[in-house]
């Protein structure tokens, strides 16, 4: 049984954790927020002054609906829900037991949805650049699309199998807002898993793609060949230290942090 200032301390480490969590989750909003205005102006010239095709409906949606997303985790994350049990602090410190409650974990639930949507959203354009490197075989699209979908219910089961087990919610006045267990979810750190996968399928292709193209065209200069190899690096390495990042926090992490990946 956890001594008094044991349980001080872990209830300070709470504390410390939750804030870390908001204050990453107002960084991302802000910096969400920054980019969407300072592109603005080419955004409207090339998005919403062309005709609408599907590469512009998949710009919008995965643009505005991040935003959003972010947003409500943003405002979920800082405004107290009153459903929740609360935890009494008595001259000691006392945590009481808290049980499981049902609104967090339809919003923990529902923000795991949203945000594999938006991950899906995000690979469905390496699957476009892929498909048109590849010639707009249909074949091809088909079968990229299939692992598209896997990733996507893949992501959303596992997000289901950690949320869902989850018992214990503290909501402790004004100082912890929000849903925050003290059980670290740990099949999070499968969450990851699929859209790395799907992302050095995608890196594989483009690289075995544009190495064989540079290779017979040697002496051509191809600078949109050449960008799609940049950009496949730069979005694999990104992915890449996403998901390392994701695996360290949700299998080693303290449970307080377990959101800080998410936002």
């Amino acid at each position: 049984m956890s001594t008094p200032s044991e349980l001080e301390a872990e209830l300070f480490q709470l504390i410390a954790d939750t804030q870390t969590t908001n204050y990453l989750v107002a960084a991302a909003l802000t910096l969400a927020a920054f980019e969407l205005i300072a592109n603005f102006n080419d955004e409207l010239e090339l998005v919403w002054k062309g005709p609408l095709r599907v590469s512009n409906a998949i710009y919008i949606w995965m643009r505005y609906c991040t935003i959003v997303i972010v947003g409500q985790v943003s405002l979920l994350s800082n405004c107290a829900i009153d459903s929740l049990d609360t935890v009494r602090i008595t001259s000691n410190f006392r945590l009481r037991e808290v049980k499981s409650d049902h609104s967090c974990r339809s919003f923990l639930l529902a923000e795991a949805i949203a945000c594999s949507f938006i991950l899906v959203t995000a690979d469905l354009i390496l699957v476009l650049r892929v498909w048109i490197l590849y010639g707009r075989q249909k074949k091809l699209l088909y079968f990229l699309l299939s692992l598209i979908t896997v990733e996507l219910i893949a992501m959303i089961i596992t997000a289901a199998f950690a949320i869902l087990p989850l018992r214990g919610y503290f909501h402790i006045g004004r100082t912890i807002l929000g849903c925050y267990s003290l059980e670290v979810p740990r099949y999070l750190a499968f969450y990851a898993a699929p859209t790395a996968v799907m992302t050095f399928i995608m890196f594989g292709m483009t690289l075995y793609k544009c190495g064989r193209t540079l290779l017979d065209n040697r002496a051509v200069r191809m600078p949109i060949i050449t960008l799609f190899l940049r950009d496949g690096v730069f979005w694999f390495l990104a992915i890449f230290a996403i998901s390392l990042a994701d695996l360290l926090v949700w299998a080693h992490g303290r449970a307080g942090l377990a959101q800080t990946m998410i936002a």
